[in-house]
């Protein structure tokens, strides 16, 4: 193999993967927009944000998608990657796979009632993710050590407790019904 037909191969494995990280953060985009009106609409007829239950649950959840993502495989001298720092390795469906589980912990925060700036951010991390695991080995390794995952529950958490505080968060089972 000459060095020139590597290079297109890493230039054409490039290239695919970034245009399916456009198509997937479109579609993750869409996602976050509705949620948001979804949202808007509950709170203008009144039904008010997700109970403290269900963004227990979800933060939860989405911490152990976090640590399974980045940080479940322990690789010595303390230093830890994630399933996604290994699924990057499969060009192309590596790089969707790991958005994707990523786009689910941001629909679990946008359930939540995160606003469209915490939103943003969170995505914002996917797609700086997403575009360094896009180049063959070294970008998995960035990819590994960037742990967008992580960072997003960590965002997650931060707006929950900022929630919690503001006295946000409704509970709605101890809300008796009005007849």
């Amino acid at each position: 193999m000459s060095v020139e037909h590597v290079l297109l191969t890493i230039l054409v494995t490039a290239l695919t993967t970034i245009l399916v990280i456009l198509v997937a953060g479109g579609a993750l985009l869409f996602v976050i927009t509705r949620k948001i009106k979804a949202q808007s609409l509950a709170l203008r007829r009144g039904r008010g944000m997700p109970d403290v239950g269900a963004t227990r649950s979800a933060l939860v959840q989405v911490r152990k998608i976090a640590w399974l993502m980045d940080s479940s495989i322990p690789i010595g001298a303390g230093y830890r990657i994630g399933i996604d720092g290994l699924i990057d390795f499969v060009p192309g469906i590596g790089d969707v796979a790991g958005v994707l589980v990523s786009m689910y912990i941001i629909y679990l925060a946008a359930a939540c009632g995160a606003p469209q700036p915490v939103l943003m951010r969170m995505a914002g991390n996917v797609l700086i993710d997403a575009l360094l695991g896009a180049f063959p080995v070294l970008g998995a390794v960035a990819d590994s050590a960037f742990k967008a995952n992580v960072r997003n529950a960590a965002i997650f958490e931060e707006f929950l407790k900022d929630q919690e505080r503001a006295g946000t968060i409704i509970n709605l089972e101890s809300q008796s019904p009005k007849n």
